[in-house]
């Protein structure tokens, strides 16, 4: 995120429905990793909650971000028209970019002012659920694991039980990069009728072997057949 020429940031009020919802040590470390962001540092976190409780806050900065500069470009053109002419269409300009500002934080104001109307119907509707983000988070993780991982058992004939912190957050990140769990499960399904996996016995193929991007990608879009070329694998 590049914050040149730019000293502040915009943190919305209803950050606080999530950061209530965190233990004191999280919340600490979601604010330093919210600073380091807007400091063009490239924060990383292995930690697969704090990294979902900071995405949505990370996608909000660069949309605002954008917005920023937006406006800015036109505030420079505006005032550029007004040095070559007399400063009326720059000022026109200007007044439209303010007045499209001032809209857009508007409609803002309208979207939190919703989505609290709506956290609070969503509140009475089922207390349980709402109390606790973080328990709502990891159990779509483990739902999402639980899936791929009996899927590939399934599809391999093995007994895999356990599935690393690490294979856990490569799936996350796939999936945040567009792959949905049925390419995944496609991936598994083409790869477990290629010959040379056949013959290895499915060596090659475990929960790892598939959180890669280049072999959901290889194998995806590939067309099975008793035909198909051989390759190996890379480990």
């Amino acid at each position: 995120m590049t914050m040149e020429n730019k000293t502040s940031f915009v943190l919305y009020v209803d950050t606080i429905h999530v950061v209530n919802k965190l233990p004191d040590e999280y919340a600490g470390k979601l604010f330093k990793l919210i600073l380091a962001y807007v400091n063009d540092e490239s924060p990383v976190t292995n930690d697969p909650l704090l990294e979902i409780a900071f995405e949505p806050i990370k996608q909000q900065l660069k949309r605002d971000l954008k917005k920023w500069n937006s406006i800015r470009q036109k505030r420079s053109e505006a005032g550029k028209i007004g040095g070559r002419k007399n400063g009326k269409l720059a000022k026109k300009q200007s007044n439209q970019a303010n007045d499209s500002f001032d809209k857009q934080n508007q409609a803002n104001d309208s979207f939190e002012k919703q989505s609290e109307s709506n956290e609070s119907v969503s509140v009475n509707v089922n207390v349980n659920v709402n109390d606790n983000v973080i328990n709502k988070n990891q159990s779509k993780i483990d739902h999402v694991v639980s899936e791929l991982l009996s899927y590939f058992n399934t599809t391999f004939r093995k007994k895999s039980k356990i599935v690393s912190q690490k294979v856990v957050k490569a799936y996350l990140n796939r999936i945040k990069e567009g792959y949905s769990i049925d390419d995944i499960k496609c991936a598994m399904k083409n790869a477990s009728m290629d010959s040379f996996h056949k013959e290895n016995g499915f060596k090659h193929c475990t929960m790892e072997f598939f959180s890669r991007s280049e072999k959901i990608d290889k194998f995806v879009t590939i067309t099975t057949s008793n035909n198909s070329p051989r390759y190996i694998p890379t480990k």
